[in-house]
């Protein structure tokens, strides 16, 4: 089955049940990833996490089910995600893949300090750097 970091080339909206899957899926493989939840609601957001944690890099990944969208969850999520990784985990550069169209994302990942560092036809890599560890 495949998770929902690993099927980031899926454009629909995961299923509650999907998201259960992944979450239960996770819990022995990847010990970096966080289910979202609303504070005011209790309610599902997402998840986020890292993966692909070696040699002081992570790679980032989020999904937000599609009724939580557009609510100013990812960027609490993203910013929260760094600094934890930056207090806690050894590493000093993350790392990320979007598809080239998605504005939206690429936004908000810029407002997070996230910079491109490579382009495709389809997608764009960015990445951010530890500010204790900038030049």
């Amino acid at each position: 089955m495949q998770t929902v970091f690993e099927s980031a080339k899926r454009r629909t909206p995961y299923t509650m049940e999907e998201e259960l899957e992944f979450i239960r899926n996770q819990k022995l493989m990847q010990p970096y990833t966080y289910s979202m939840i609303e504070k005011a609601t209790g309610e599902f957001i997402g998840n986020t996490g890292f993966m692909n944690v070696k040699d002081g890099e992570a790679e980032l990944g989020i999904v937000i089910t599609y009724a939580k969208q557009n609510a100013g969850f990812g960027e609490e999520a993203i910013n929260s995600l760094i600094n934890y990784g930056w207090n806690n985990l050894p590493i000093n550069r993350v790392y990320l893949e979007v598809y080239i169209d998605n504005d939206r994302a690429i936004h908000l990942y810029e407002k997070c300090g996230f910079t491109e560092f490579k382009r495709t036809d389809k997608d764009i890599f960015m990445e951010i750097i530890s500010p204790a560890r900038e030049g």
